[in-house]
C-alpha cells in the first residue's frame, strides 16, 4: 500500500486523449463531416491538413510509447510486489526459525550427519522413528522446491521486466527513425521550395497534448528508475535474508541434533542405572532367599528341639510322679509276717508279670501324668511357656510365611500420577484416560470463537507443553535422585542382611551347643533309667518270722533323688537357655519381618520409578510430537495469515486505485466542464466574429453593387480607365483573396468547433431521450403489472379474459397478437412517444439553425431532465409500493 501511494499507476492518473473523447462524443446517427473550404486555392488547406496529420501521427506515436512505458511500469510494479511478498514470507520464516533457535539455545553439541531414509516396511507403524525421519526428509525436499520456485519466479519477473523495457526501447528507436526520416523529407522539401507553414500555426491542442505526453514520459522514466533502484535494494535485502535464514536453519538443525543426542545419552545412562539397580535387587533377593532358607532350617531345628524337650519334660514328670508314688507307697506299707503260700505265689506271679505289663502301665502312667500336668501345672504358675508343636507352628507360620502389611500399588493411581506429572492442574477422568484427544462436537459459536482465538490458544498451548516438558525433566531428575536413595538404602539393607546372617550363624552355633547338651542329658537319662530299672529288678528282702523287721528305705532311692535334683537343675538351666534363644529368635523374626517389609517397599518403589520413567519417556516423545504438530500448524496459520494479509493488501490497493480513479474521473469531469465553458466561450467568440464577417461581407457586397452601378454608368469611359481599373482590381482581388483565405481558415475552425458542439449536444440529447424512454418503458411495465394485479384482485379469471379476447378477435377479424398489442397500447404511451418525437424534432430544428440559441437548448434539456427526474421518482414510488405489498 505504501509503495502504491509512492508510485501511483499511470493509467488512473492519465486523462483520456481528446481524439478518443471526440470519437466517443460523435454518435453513430450523426457523423461528423469536415467542412468544405470555399477558397480559390487549395495549397494552404493541404498544408494545414498535412500539419494536422503529422501532429496526429506524432500524438499516436507518443500514445503508443506511453502505453508501452505504462506496461513496463506495470511489469516493474508486479515484479516489485511479488518480491515484496517473497520478502515478507522470508521474514516470517526467519522469525519462526529465530524462535525455534531461542527454544533450543540451551542444548549441547551432538554429532552431525543426516539419518538414512527408512525402508517401506518400517513405515507401517504410525508412531516410529522411521516415519518421523521420512517426514523430516519430505520437509527438506519441500523447502528445496519452495526455494527453487522462488528463484524461478524471480527470473521470470526479471525476464518480463526486460521484455517490457525492450518493447519500450524498440518503440523509441522507431520514433527516432521516423523523426530522422521526417527531417530528411523536410530538408528535401525545403530544398525544393515547397511552402512550409510556421510552427506557430499548429493547433494549440496538439502542442499541448505533445507537451503533456512528453512530461508524462519523463515522469514515467523517473518512476521506472526509482522502481529499478527499489527492486535492486529489495533483491539485496532478499539475498541477505536468505543467507540469514540458511544460517539459522543450519543452527537449528545442529541444536536439534544436539538435543536428540543429549536425550539419547541420558536415556542410555538411565537404562544402565536401572539395570544395575535391578541386578543389585536380584542379588539382594537371592541373599534374602538364602536367609529365609537358613531361617526355616533354624526354625525346624528349634521345633524339633522343643518337641524333644517336651518329651523330656514329660518323662521327667512321669519319673517324678513314679518316684513320688514309690516313696509314698514305701512309707505307708505296714509290717507283715511271712506270707503264706498263696500270698507268696501271688507276689511271685506279680513280680513275674510286671515286666510284661510295663509298657501298658508306662503308657497309662504317661497319660495320667499329662492329665495331671494339665490340671495342676500351668505355664503361668510354673513360669513355663507353652511349647506345644501346634502353637509353635501356628506362630511360625504367621511370623515367617505371612507377608507384612505393605502399601499395595493402585494401578489407576499410578496412571493418575503419570498424568499429574504431565498436567499441573486438575483434570477430569476423561482427560486422564485420553489426554491428547480434542473435544468431539461443540456449538457453532464456540467454534467461531475458537477459530478467532486459535493463534493465541496455540501459543498458550505451546507454552503449557514447554512447561510440561520442564516438569517431566524435573520428574526425571527426581527419579534419578530417588534411584540414588534406593541404592543407598539397598546398601544398608545388604549390611543388615549380613548382620542377620551373622546372628543366624550364632544361633546355629548355639543350637549345636544345645544339641550337645541334649545328647549329654539323654545319656544321663539313659543311665538313670538303667539304674532305675536295676533298682527295680533287685529281689525283695523277706525277713524271718521270728525276727520281724520293718522295711526302711535303702540307699538306692537316695541316689535316685539326688540325680533327679541334678536333672531338674539342668533342665531349668536348659529352659532358661531356651527362653533366651526363643527371645533372640523372636527378635530376629521381627528384624527379618521389618527387612522383608522394607525390601518389599523398595521393590514397589523401584517398580513405580521404572513405570514413571517409562511413562515420562513416552510423554516426552508425545509432547515432542505435539510440539512439532503445533509448530507445523503455526506455520500453516502464519502462511494463511500472510496470504490473507496479501489479499487484504491487494484489496486495499484496489480500493485505493478505485478511489484514485474516481478522483481522476472527477478531475476529468471538471476538466471537461472547463473545456465546455472554454468551448462555449470560443463558440460565442466565433459567432460574434462570424457576425462581424457577415456584416463586412454585406458591406462589401453593397460596395460591389455600387461599383457595378458605377461601372454601368461609366461604360462609356471604360476604355479610358481600363488600365487603371485593371490595376486597382488586381490589387483589390489580391487583398480580398488574402483576407478571404484567413477568414476561411477561421471559419473552418469555427465550423469544426460548432460541429463538435452539435455532435456533443446531439449525443447528450439522444442519451437523455433514451433514458427517458427506458424509464417510461419501466413505468409502463409496472403500470401493466399493477393493472394485472388489480384485475386479479377484482376476481376476473384468466379463462374469462381469454374467452372475451377470442370473441373480440372474432368480431374484429384480428389475430390474438394484434388484439393484445391494441389492448396493451395506452394513450400515455402514444402521448409519451409523440412528446419525445416533438422534443427531438424541436432540438434538431434549433441545432439546424445558423445561430442556434443556447437559452432554448438549455430550457429544452432542463425540461427533459425534469421529466426524467419525475419518472425516476414515480419509479421509486412504484418500487416502494411493490415492496410494501410484498
Amino acid at each position: 500500500a505504501v509503495l502504491q501511494q509512492q508510485y501511483p499507476e499511470p493509467q488512473s492518473s492519465t486523462p483520456i486523449p481528446q481524439s478518443q473523447y471526440e470519437e466517443a462524443a460523435v454518435g453513430p446517427e450523426l457523423p461528423a463531416h469536415p467542412p468544405t473550404c470555399r477558397t480559390q486555392s487549395s495549397s494552404p488547406e493541404q498544408s494545414c491538413r498535412s500539419i494536422s496529420a503529422e501532429a496526429e501521427g506524432r500524438i499516436q506515436q507518443l500514445e503508443e510509447l506511453l502505453s508501452l512505458k505504462t506496461q513496463e511500469n506495470e511489469e516493474l510494479k508486479r515484479a516489485h510486489a511479488k518480491r515484496h511478498d517473497r520478502l515478507r514470507l522470508i521474514q516470517t520464516n526467519y522469525r519462526a526459525v529465530k524462535e525455534q533457535l531461542r527454544e533450543v539455545e540451551e542444548v549441547q553439541d551432538q554429532p552431525k550427519g543426516r539419518r538414512k531414509r527408512a525402508e517401506p516396511w518400517q513405515l507401517r507403524q504410525e508412531n516410529s522413528d522411521a516415519v518421523w525421519n521420512e517426514l523430516a526428509f519430505f520437509k527438506r525436499e519441500n523447502r528445496k522446491l519452495l526455494n527453487e520456485k522462488a528463484h524461478l519466479e524471480e527470473e521470470l519477473d526479471v525476464a518480463r521486466v526486460h521484455a517490457a523495457m525492450d518493447r519500450a526501447t524498440a518503440q523509441e528507436l522507431r520514433l527516432q527513425e521516423q523523426q530522422e526520416l521526417q527531417l530528411r523529407d523536410g530538408g528535401n522539401s525545403a530544398a525544393g521550395g515547397a511552402l512550409i507553414l510556421p510552427s506557430a500555426q499548429r493547433p494549440d491542442k496538439s502542442i499541448k497534448k505533445i507537451e503533456v505526453l512528453e512530461r508524462r514520459m519523463v515522469s514515467l522514466e523517473r518512476e521506472a528508475e526509482q522502481l529499478r533502484d527499489d527492486n535492486h535494494a529489495l533483491q539485496e535485502a532478499g539475498l541477505m535474508l536468505s543467507r540469514e535464514r540458511s544460517d539459522l536453519q543450519a543452527a537449528l538443525k545442529r541444536a536439534a541434533a544436539r538435543e536428540e543426542a543429549e536425550l539419547d545419552r541420558l536415556r542410555v545412562q538411565l537404562l544402565g542405572e536401572v539395570q544395575g539397580l535391578e541386578a543389585r535387587l536380584q542379588g539382594c533377593r537371592r541373599e534374602a532367599a538364602e536367609a529365609r532358607r537358613d531361617r526355616t532350617q533354624a526354625r525346624h531345628t528349634l521345633l524339633r528341639l522343643r518337641q524333644e524337650l517336651g518329651v523330656l519334660r514329660a518323662e521327667r514328670d512321669f519319673h517324678r510322679a513314679a518316684a513320688h508314688r514309690w516313696s509314698k507307697a514305701n512309707r505307708t506299707r505296714p509290717p507283715t509276717t511271712r506270707a503264706r503260700g498263696p500270698t507268696r505265689a501271688h507276689t511271685h506271679s506279680h513280680t513275674h508279670t510286671h515286666p510284661e505289663r510295663r509298657p501298658r502301665a508306662s503308657s497309662r502312667t504317661h497319660t495320667l501324668s499329662e492329665q495331671r500336668q494339665q490340671r495342676t501345672h500351668s505355664p503361668a504358675k510354673d513360669e513355663w511357656e507353652d511349647m506345644s508343636p501346634d502353637s509353635e507352628t501356628e506362630e511360625f507360620s504367621d511370623s515367617l510365611e505371612s507377608q507384612p502389611p505393605a502399601q499395595l500399588r493402585n494401578p489407576p493411581a499410578a496412571k493418575g500420577c503419570r498424568y499429574e506429572l504431565i498436567t499441573p492442574g486438575p483434570r477430569d477422568p476423561v482427560t486422564t484416560h485420553q489426554p491428547y484427544t480434542a473435544p468431539g462436537t461443540v456449538r457453532s459459536d464456540v467454534r467461531r470463537k475458537r477459530r478467532r482465538m486459535k493463534n493465541t490458544a496455540l501459543h498458550h498451548r505451546l507454552l503449557c507443553l514447554q512447561q510440561q516438558v520442564a516438569v517431566l525433566q524435573s520428574a526425571s531428575r527426581a527419579a534419578t535422585e530417588r534411584l540414588t536413595q534406593t541404592q543407598t538404602e539397598l546398601q544398608t539393607l545388604t549390611h543388615r542382611l549380613q548382620a542377620s546372617k551373622h546372628t543366624s550363624q550364632k544361633q546355629a552355633c548355639e543350637l549345636a551347643v544345645l544339641q550337645q547338651q541334649k545328647a549329654v542329658l539323654e545319656a544321663e537319662l539313659e543311665q538313670w533309667r538303667k539304674s532305675r530299672s536295676l533298682s527295680q529288678e533287685l529281689p525283695t528282702f523277706t525277713p524271718d518270722p521270728a525276727h520281724p523287721t520293718c522295711t526302711t528305705p535303702s540307699s538306692a532311692p537316695d541316689s535316685a533323688h539326688s540325680t533327679i535334683k541334678q536333672l531338674e537343675a539342668d533342665i531349668k538351666q536348659l529352659n532358661s537357655k531356651l527362653k533366651s534363644a526363643t527371645s533372640e529368635g523372636n527378635k530376629q523374626r521381627s528384624v527379618n519381618k521389618g527387612l522383608r517389609a522394607e525390601l518389599h517397599d523398595r521393590d514397589q518403589r523401584l517398580k513405580e520409578l521404572q513405570d514413571k520413567l517409562s511413562h515420562a519417556e513416552r510423554d516426552v516423545v508425545m509432547k515432542r510430537q505435539l510440539v512439532e504438530d503445533l509448530r507445523s500448524r503455526m506455520k500453516i496459520l502464519q502462511d494463511s495469515e500472510s496470504s490473507r494479509r496479501a489479499l487484504i493488501n491487494d484489496l486495499e490497493k484496489k480500493v485505493k486505485t478505485l478511489v484514485e480513479e474516481a478522483s481522476n474521473r472527477k478531475a476529468f469531469i471538471e476538466s471537461l466542464k472547463r473545456r465546455l465553458s472554454v468551448a462555449n466561450q470560443e463558440k460565442s467568440q466565433s459567432e460574434s466574429s462570424g457576425q462581424k464577417l457577415q456584416e463586412d461581407l454585406q458591406k462589401r457586397d453593397q460596395k460591389l453593387a455600387a461599383l457595378q452601378v458605377r461601372l454601368v454608368e461609366c461604360e462609356g469611359s471604360r476604355a479610358e480607365l481600363e488600365e487603371k481599373v485593371c490595376v486597382q482590381v488586381r490589387a483589390a482581388s489580391q487583398q480580398h483573396s488574402d483576407a478571404l483565405h484567413t477568414l476561411q481558415n477561421q471559419l473552418s475552425l469555427a465550423q469544426r468547433q460548432q460541429e463538435q458542439l452539435r455532435s456533443f449536444t446531439q449525443a447528450l440529447v439522444v442519451e437523455l431521450s433514451r433514458e427517458v424512454q427506458e424509464s417510461r418503458a419501466e413505468l409502463r411495465k409496472r403500470r401493466r403489472e399493477r393493472k394485472k394485479r388489480e384485475r386479479a384482485d377484482r376476481g376476473v379469471s384468466r379463462s374469462s379474459m381469454q374467452k372475451a379476447q377470442s370473441i373480440a378477435a372474432s368480431i374484429l377479424n384480428l389475430t390474438h397478437t394484434d388484439l393484445a398489442s391494441i389492448l396493451h397500447t395506452d394513450q400515455e404511451e402514444e402521448e409519451g412517444d409523440e412528446g419525445g418525437g416533438d422534443w427531438m424534432d424541436h432540438i434538431r430544428h434549433v441545432l439546424q439553425q445558423q445561430v442556434p440559441s443556447a437559452a432554448v437548448l438549455v430550457e429544452l434539456v432542463l425540461e427533459k431532465l425534469k421529466e426524467l427526474r419525475m419518472l425516476t421518482e414515480e419509479l421509486a414510488v412504484f418500487s416502494s409500493t411493490n415492496n410494501q405489498n410484498v
